[in-house]
């Protein structure tokens, strides 16, 4: 049986700099929302934003390949 149709994954770079960026800025907002709320104080949200910003360290790295223009390839 042949496939006739084969979806590619193309995506913009811009894109998945958004993607990256907005979902940072989304993770790292509620931790200050719930702090602005009271609900955490400022150490927990200081550590808070650091240990996810640590995790996050390897997407924020692509975004530095992005723009220095080498190849990433999607696994799929």
């Amino acid at each position: 049986m042949e496939v006739k149709f084969r979806p590619t994954t193309n995506e913009e770079h811009s894109m998945i700099i958004l993607g990256i960026i907005i979902f940072y800025v989304l993770i790292v907002g509620f931790v200050l929302y719930l702090f602005f709320l009271h609900r955490i104080t400022l150490t927990p949200t200081i550590i808070s934003i650091l240990l996810f910003s640590l995790i996050y360290l390897p997407r924020l790295l692509i975004i530095k390949k992005i723009i220095k223009k080498d190849i990433i390839k999607i696994v799929e």
